[in-house]
């Protein structure tokens, strides 16, 4: 009587092309049953299945061996990802809009290339080589790819916490050079056109809040949160920001700032709002106005002029713009806007020539422009 054989081993071509061998042995019920050994070759296939064999491993599944797909597959889901329970037991926050980005991540430009193997496969070696080759392969520049690496290596830190890698991958993984230009800014000419009339807009109030950012710096989610109360005798306390995942919460950094106002605006901003108490930037002073309406205005008002390549985010840019080249102290510069550190306010600079007063000053004149 033949004797049956205690494994057998076959290769596999994988999705990404990759061929990698597999082995076989037989369950309870006499069913083959394929595991990958994450080797592409078949004497280190072998090798592999015979320490497992002598270790009494041969039919117990080891989970360093779950492909990266299945190991991630709940991961930046909200409710589901142990990454966030994670963040939160430590007590940090991880919010819907930062999931839907890394989730975005991870099924874009990890996954297609990297998920079909298994994790203890994804070297040091394997994750720089992803790394140069992402921008080409998916045609995102190389600060992308080296955003995107940071989701990947949070991934990766999972597979540690959970014991399935005895250190992250992506350690010590060199960045790509940076490829950014400095974020787009306005001209002065440039936002007077856009800001233009009432009339000019299907909806006054987006003209509204692009003067506002114009000449406060505010973002655009710290705006749709601006309510009536927000807004003293000469400055807008900057309290929280709104996003239609997150909803009312803490500014970018999590802290509160003042930001100074032009007497005209803060007068404008009041007149605008619905109802005492409320948003500013609302139909009915209950819930700010929708994200998605205020992008189709400021579009059509772009495209309406000829303007390309620019976002809501340039009227901030163009603030700072304004701010630096009035020879504003920079300290003031980053508390007014929000900015962290020097290095991030470098960042939004777009120096033209401007006049060199204080900041008070500059967004007067900067009104007196706008709307000539």
């Amino acid at each position: 009587m033949r004797t049956r054989q205690e494994f057998g081993l076959m290769r596999r071509r994988l999705p990404s092309g990759m061929s990698v061998y597999y082995y076989w042995i037989y369950d309870e019920s006499n069913r083959r049953i394929y595991r990958s050994t994450g080797q592409r070759t078949k004497a280190l296939a072998l090798d592999y299945v015979l320490k497992r064999r002598d270790a009494g491993m041969l039919g117990r599944k080891d989970r360093s061996m779950t492909v990266l797909s299945d190991f991630a597959g709940d991961f930046f889901i909200s409710g589901r990802c142990p990454i966030e329970r994670n963040a939160h037991m430590r007590g940090r926050s991880m919010t819907l809009a930062t999931c839907a980005v890394r989730r975005k991540a991870l099924t874009a430009h990890i996954l297609p290339h990297l998920g079909s193997l298994p994790v203890s496969g994804i070297t040091r070696a394997r994750v720089n080589q992803w790394l140069m080759d992402l921008p080409a392969k998916d045609g995102i520049n190389r600060s992308t790819a080296n955003t995107v690496l940071v989701t990947l290596r949070l991934v990766m830190a999972q597979a540690v916490r959970e014991g399935l890698l005895p250190f992250n991958p992506c350690d010590n993984v060199e960045n790509l050079g940076s490829d950014s230009v400095r974020r787009a800014s306005f001209t002065t000419e440039e936002v007077r056109r856009i800001i233009g009339r009432k009339e000019d807009w299907d909806d006054p109030r987006v003209r509204l809040m692009c003067l506002t950012a114009s000449v406060t710096g505010m973002r655009i989610g710290e705006i749709r949160a601006l309510r009536t109360d927000c807004i003293t005798g000469t400055a807008i306390h900057v309290r929280a920001s709104y996003s239609d995942l997150d909803g009312y919460k803490t500014p970018k950094n999590g802290r509160d700032r003042v930001a100074p106002v032009p007497a005209g605006l803060r007068m404008e901003l009041r007149n605008t709002a619905p109802g005492k108490g409320g948003y500013v930037f609302s139909v009915s002073g209950d819930e700010p106005l929708p994200y998605p309406n205020i992008r189709r205005a400021l579009i059509r008002r772009l495209k309406a002029l000829g303007i390309s390549g620019r976002t809501f985010h340039s009227f901030r840019a163009f603030f700072n713009t304004e701010m630096m080249a009035a020879n504003v102290n920079e300290t003031v510069v980053r508390a007014v806007v929000g900015h962290q550190s020097a290095e991030m306010t470098e960042h939004y600079l777009h120096l033209e020539t401007g006049n060199f007063s204080q900041i008070r000053k500059v967004q007067n004149n900067l009104m007196q422009q706008i709307l000539a």
